[in-house]
């Protein structure tokens, strides 16, 4: 299988954290995806059937196990940034998908024709960055709130929600609305999302550290809930991943 990230044009990166494409795959493939936070829309060119979706917010794993004919380009959003291009709630599509023109009525089988006609990477990554140009909205400055405050949960995991909101001069109960609707999960949800990410990175990165250290670094209470957070997430143990 061949996986490529590509960075999106400076115009919209308030908006898409990045471009990915997989392709080459190899017949039996199967892969185990762990929720990262983010949204995505997803083009999928099959010799069977084509379609365009956007994909909600994982907040479980899933096994990936696609077809050795299939293409795929992916655009991940940042936190919260989809609300640029819809106000429909996302935790609504939480851990789904669905045809992208229910939420984002300019996204319809039209552009993934046009998509699926171009022939280079760099021809539907421009074409997207297009169309994403054409129905970004007045709300963009409105969703950056919920990302500045996703960005604030990456910094520091252990934050209350409370801080969070005086820190962003909204009452606790709207910031934890609005942060469901647009970003797809609740604020404590991402924050363990969040701090799963950064623990699985240290775990792969350095075998040599103890899980009782990384525990300790990252606020978890100890060795077993570091553990028990990697295998809800995961569904392996943490030792798989030295």
């Amino acid at each position: 299988m061949n996986y490529q990230e590509y960075i999106p044009n400076s115009n919209i990166q308030g908006v898409v954290e990045k471009f990915w494409i997989v392709s080459d795959i190899k017949e039996s493939y199967r892969e185990r995806i762990f929720p990262e936070g983010c949204t995505n829309l997803l083009f999928n060119i099959s010799d069977t059937n084509s379609s365009l979706d956007i994909l909600g917010i994982n907040s479980i794993f899933s096994d990936f196990t696609p077809n050795p004919s299939d293409y795929y380009f992916g655009v991940s959003f940042k936190p919260g940034m989809l609300g640029a291009l819809t106000k429909e709630s996302l935790f609504l599509i939480k851990n789904q998908s669905i045809p992208s023109q229910e939420i984002i009525p300019q996204f319809d089988n039209n552009i993934l024709e046009k998509f699926i006609d171009l022939q280079t990477a760099k021809k539907r990554i421009v074409f997207v960055e297009n169309q994403l140009n054409k129905v970004i909205n007045l709300n963009l400055n409105d969703t950056q709130l919920t990302n500045s405050v996703a960005n604030s949960i990456k910094s520091n995991y252990i934050q209350g929600t409370k801080n969070l909101a005086k820190n962003h001069n909204i009452s606790l109960r709207q910031l934890e609305r609005k942060f469901k609707n647009e970003v797809g999960i609740s604020m404590k949800l991402y924050a363990r999302l969040m701090r799963f990410n950064k623990a699985l990175t240290i775990i792969k990165s350095y075998p040599n550290r103890s899980l009782s250290e990384i525990a300790y670094d990252l606020g978890f209470y100890d060795h077993s809930h570091l553990t028990n957070e990697i295998k809800h997430f995961t569904g392996l143990q943490p030792s798989l991943f030295r």
